[in-house]
C-alpha cells in the first residue's frame, strides 16, 4: 500500500492529496471487510473513513508547512497588529518581506 504520510525526498516534500488518501483508506477498509461493505459518504463507516482521511491530510499539510518554513525563500511570517494583545487575540495579518534593492 502506498504511504499516506508526507514524504521528504531530495527534491522536496510531497504528500498524497485528500482524494488519494480517501481512496487508499476505502480500499484498505474493503480489503478487510469485503468489497460489499457499504462505505458511501452517507454511511457511518464512510463518514468515519472521510474523517480519518481529513485528519491525515491536515497532518500532512502541517508537515509541509513546517518543512517549507525552514527555508527563507518559502517561509511565512505572521505578525500581530499593534492593537492586539501580545498573546495574539486579534486578527493575524501576513507579514510581507521588504524588497531589497532600488
Amino acid at each position: 500500500m502506498p504511504s499516506l504520510a508526507a514524504q521528504i525526498t531530495p527534491t522536496g516534500i510531497t504528500a498524497p492529496t485528500y482524494a488519494e488518501i480517501l481512496a487508499l483508506l476505502q480500499a484498505s477498509f474493503q480489503a478487510i471487510y469485503g468489497s460489499d461493505a457499504y462505505i458511501a459518504s452517507d454511511s457511518q463507516d464512510g463518514q468515519l473513513i472521510a474523517l480519518f482521511a481529513s485528519a491525515i491530510n491536515d497532518a500532512n499539510q502541517a508537515a509541509i508547512a513546517a518543512y517549507n518554513n525552514q527555508s527563507p525563500n518559502s517561509a511565512q511570517a505572521w505578525v500581530c497588529p499593534p492593537w492586539s494583545s501580545s498573546m495574539g487575540s486579534g486578527e493575524r495579518l501576513p507579514h510581507s518581506r521588504p524588497q531589497s534593492g532600488p
